[in-house]
């Protein structure tokens, strides 16, 4: 079949750009509010998601790198609600962190009050016995002694043992494991070994192209409200994302503790809804509100 001849073309390292000579991204995706794709506007989300929908087809891991912000979480969800429409659970998580552990991926046991105990399936062993998607995000914040647990699952086996239960869970068609992280030149990240990314299809996620991000605050449905200037405002706040990350990468700004860590697109949307709010409120009292004076507003408490 098509997708075999694409799984050997992937074996021999022909890489994502044979991936992309397949195009997997259905009209019914395009235009949609939940994640803003079109094939002109947003070409590299396109070639994301196609690369996933890839994954979905011939049973991938799929690695996305990027940086923060960038949208990676919100395609799987994407992707997951769009392939699994009407399916219960169709995408089981874990945010990890220095002190993920081993049961918050496939569960533990918990006292009933009997003296008996329960047991708790985690979502990652849910995910596999459902069939659902499953996201692992920050990965690279792992333990290595959790990642261990991972490879036998990441090797394509159609069942594994769970590690804290010692019950057998059989994998069900369907299932995908997703793991999302920024760089490992990002704080506290480590660098995952050559033998785990290896058993991945890896995506490198780039930061928003010129016009694209002003694209995605429109499709929003931010254009509706007749307090904003949907046009107009999306491209004033992309000019202001790279200025002010800009000015953060050269050192004259500071957000919190950290000299890395910029705006993001949830930045702008809590700034087009403070200014929304703000104008709302301002009506009421015969003023009008100003989209610099909702940022600023936001923006000032971060700063250090």
């Amino acid at each position: 079949s098509i997708f075999r001849t694409m799984r050997r073309e992937m074996a021999a390292n022909k890489g994502i750009s044979e991936v992309n000579s397949y195009d997997f991204v259905t009209e019914d995706m395009l235009g949609q509010s939940e994640y803003a794709l079109d094939r002109t506007k947003t070409p590299y989300r396109c070639q994301y998601t196609n690369v996933i929908l890839f994954a979905f087809y011939t049973g991938q891991a799929v690695l996305l790198e990027g940086p923060a912000a960038t949208g990676k979480t919100s395609l799987v969800e994407y992707i997951g609600g769009h392939l699994k429409r009407g399916t219960a659970g169709v995408l089981f998580k874990t945010i990890n962190s220095e002190s993920t552990s081993i049961q918050d991926y496939f569960g533990t046991f918990i006292p009933c009050g009997d003296g008996n105990f329960a047991e708790l399936q985690g979502p990652l062993s849910t995910a596999v016995s459902d069939g659902a998607f499953f996201l692992a995000d920050e990965f690279n914040l792992t333990e290595p002694s959790v990642l261990n647990a991972l490879f036998p699952l990441l090797e394509g086996r159609q069942s594994i043992t769970n590690p804290v239960t010692g019950k057998t869970l059989d994998v069900k068609d369907g299932f995908l494991f997703f793991a999302t992280q920024n760089s490992a030149l990002y704080a506290d990240r480590k660098r995952l070994p050559h033998s785990l990314r290896s058993r991945f299809l890896q995506v490198q996620v780039s930061d928003f192209a010129e016009g694209e991000l002003a694209f995605i605050l429109r499709t929003r449905n931010y254009s509706t409200n007749p307090f904003f200037n949907g046009p107009g405002d999306t491209v004033i706040l992309e000019k202001a994302f790279r200025a002010v990350n800009k000015d953060i990468q050269c050192g004259r700004i500071v957000f919190g503790t950290s000299s890395t860590v910029g705006l993001t697109v949830r930045d702008l949307i809590k700034w087009i809804e403070r200014f929304i709010a703000l104008a709302k409120c301002r009506k009421n009292k015969g003023a009008m509100a100003s989209l610099a004076a909702a940022g600023i507003t936001m923006l000032t408490s971060r700063l250090k």
